[in-house]
């Protein structure tokens, strides 16, 4: 654009401006076709064409068009108020793209609702057809947006999805937040726990077999340089540490006493404990859901 147009493009905005006290129609039908009159005119008055004062302009055109007792003085508020105003809309316009896309990343999660029942922020990373959806659909919004798809038939239809995208940013806001919260809380706890981690699952027990399946004895677990990677939490009961070492005759005998009539027994291959003795016993239950006491009881060593 040359010189002459930016000064009367800005001519043109400083006159809608002197008449924005008006209804926005009459403002558009007292300046329509104004820039391109004027540009004809500096194009035929050449060096003698003069803009001259857009509030006298605004002034003339109010008188020719009868709308001059309209005209309601404005104050320095009322001013900075309708610039402020014309700015934020002109802000809101730019994020138009933004928004764009973000419909288009609403509208494939209101689709997984329905497909899936459960609500996902954003698609899996190694999903890759769930991304090219995504992208499918900011092609279509931002086409819309553009207006470079023009489909009249359709538009009560498209302005009532895009009601609808606008309702579900606020849950569609929540829900992200929600899910970005766990994520963070999974990896703070990841990176400050001490716990031994297997495939992205705590590991709250680790036992230690042979080659035949055998239970190997086992406390503590270090790396090659002998730091401390898992320790094997005492698993028994402190009321049944008494019975650990014991005969299965001894071990009852012993529970009997302490009021413990309900005795279950398994036996299990173990390496480094005495066939018959008992390397464990745990509360549970038997067949008929009545509490019971099993004693894991060593069946020898393996050959």
């Amino acid at each position: 654009m040359s010189k002459p147009d930016q000064k009367i493009m800005q001519f043109v905005q400083d006159v809608r401006d002197a008449l924005s006290d008006l209804q926005p129609s009459t403002v558009e039908q007292l300046t329509e076709g104004l820039d391109a009159e004027l540009a004809e005119r500096s194009a035929d008055e050449g060096a003698k064409f003069s803009l001259g004062s857009p509030a006298a302009f605004a002034r003339e055109l109010r008188e020719s068009a009868g709308v001059a007792s309209n005209h309601i003085p404005r104050t320095k508020f009322s001013l900075w108020r309708n610039t402020l105003l014309k700015k934020s809309i002109q802000f809101l316009k730019s994020l138009a793209p933004v928004w764009w896309l973000l419909r288009a990343l609403i509208a494939w999660d209101a689709i997984h609702l329905l497909v899936r029942g459960y609500f996902h922020a954003v698609p899996d990373p190694d999903s890759f057809y769930q991304w090219w959806i995504v992208a499918a659909f900011a092609v279509i919004s931002v086409q819309f947006g553009r207006g470079d798809w023009r489909l009249p038939k359709l538009r009560l239809l498209l302005v009532s999805a895009n009601i609808l995208v606008a309702v579900l940013v606020l849950p569609f806001s929540v829900a992200t937040i929600v899910e970005v919260d766990d994520v963070r809380n999974q990896i703070s706890m990841l990176t400050s726990t001490d716990a031994l981690i297997s495939q992205g699952r705590l590991v709250y027990d680790i036992r230690a077999l042979d080659a035949n399946g055998a239970l190997l004895p086992m406390k503590t677990l270090t790396d090659s340089d002998g730091y401390e990677i898992f320790t094997q939490p005492d698993r028994t009961p402190p009321e049944f540490q008494p019975v650990i070492g014991l005969t299965k005759e001894q071990a009852t005998a012993k529970l009997l006493k302490l009021g413990y009539t309900n005795i279950q027994s398994k036996f299990v291959l173990a390496v480094g404990f005495a066939k018959g003795n008992v390397i464990d016993a745990q509360y549970s239950y038997d067949a008929s859901g009545q509490d019971a006491v099993e004693l894991t009881i060593s069946a020898g060593p393996t050959k």
